[in-house]
């Protein structure tokens, strides 16, 4: 956290001095002590939501990458949630599969968080591996996040299951960071007729459809419920 500020800080004063940040000794010049602390960070809990928040978007942004896609539109305006939540039901799934120390311990990992729609979220709340997987495969999540649709590969969620998967996003954060560019990246004007209007309708749609799929989900597992008893 000091080293944290103690760079942006310094990002700031250059930045307003009109200074190439990404000359040696400059604020992204980072030394390799301070890269090697970052990167074993990466497989211990993030309780803060601002730090984990942001290195769970940056998960999705190089599963797009590594597939050759490009990001979700709007990446940036989607919640970053638990799959394990963090009150599970009484008597639920959740409890059997999880100790308390170990609810305690995977609970803010890396691997066990993704992007989700904020309505979506409301809608699953803190249901069973298995219900969640289903809503998610079912309303199209796990099509427009990718982390979403590498966690529904799983069958459970099990500690072990959380481990494994954090493990896979912090190599990949790793990989990211070790290999990222110091040149600055061009000017690129192709957004100067941004339309706020057009865009703020597309997401409006994109939602809806997320939304009637979820519904759809809920019924179909409102009856399948109903058939079991």
């Amino acid at each position: 956290e000091p080293t944290r500020r103690k760079i942006c800080s310094e990002l700031i004063a250059q930045l307003q001095a009109g200074e190439n940040t990404f000359m040696p000794g400059k604020a992204f010049d980072i030394s390799e002590r301070d890269l090697e602390r970052a990167i074993a960070a990466l497989r211990q809990p993030f309780p803060k939501l601002y730090q984990r928040g942001a290195l769970i978007r940056r998960v999705e942004l190089g599963l797009c990458e590594t597939a050759g896609e490009p990001a979700p539109p709007y990446l940036e305006l989607a919640t970053t949630v638990h799959v394990m939540p963090k009150a599970p039901g009484a008597g639920s799934q959740w409890q059997i599969d999880f100790t308390r120390a170990e609810h305690r311990e995977c609970l803010d990992l890396l691997g066990n968080g993704v992007p989700l729609t904020r309505d979506l979220d409301k809608r699953i709340g803190n249901r069973d591996f298995k219900a969640k997987r289903a809503v998610y495969l079912e309303s199209g999540a796990s099509t427009y996040f990718k982390s979403v649709g590498e966690v529904c590969t799983y069958k459970r969620w099990t500690p072990s299951d959380i481990r494994d998967r954090t493990e896979k996003v912090a190599s990949l954060i790793e990989n990211s960071w070790r290999t990222i560019s110091v040149e600055p990246i061009p000017d690129d004007d192709e957004f100067d007729d941004f339309d706020v209007e057009d865009e703020t309708s597309e997401l409006d749609e994109i939602v809806e459809e997320i939304r009637n799929n979820a519904d759809e989900a809920d019924v179909q597992s409102d009856k399948k419920d109903t058939s079991e008893t």
